[in-house]
């Protein structure tokens, strides 16, 4: 089975901090940090239990994403 994994360019790790830190809404939030938390080499499933949400919807917002 092949990892999921961000495949994107932009924004890079220092972006998606940047976004991070600006963003006020919450929601929004709460997506980069997993998106952040992808990018540093954590799976969805770890990153799921982290952040308090399904496996699921860490993998919708990953593909939203991409």
């Amino acid at each position: 089975m092949r990892s999921l994994q961000i495949t994107r360019k932009s924004p890079d790790h220092d972006g998606l901090i940047d976004l991070y830190k600006k963003e006020e809404n919450p929601r929004l939030k709460e997506r980069y940090q997993a998106l952040y938390l992808l990018y540093e080499g954590n799976n969805c499933t770890k990153v799921a239990k982290i952040i308090k949400r399904s496996r699921r919807t860490i993998l919708n917002w990953l593909h939203a994403f991409n």
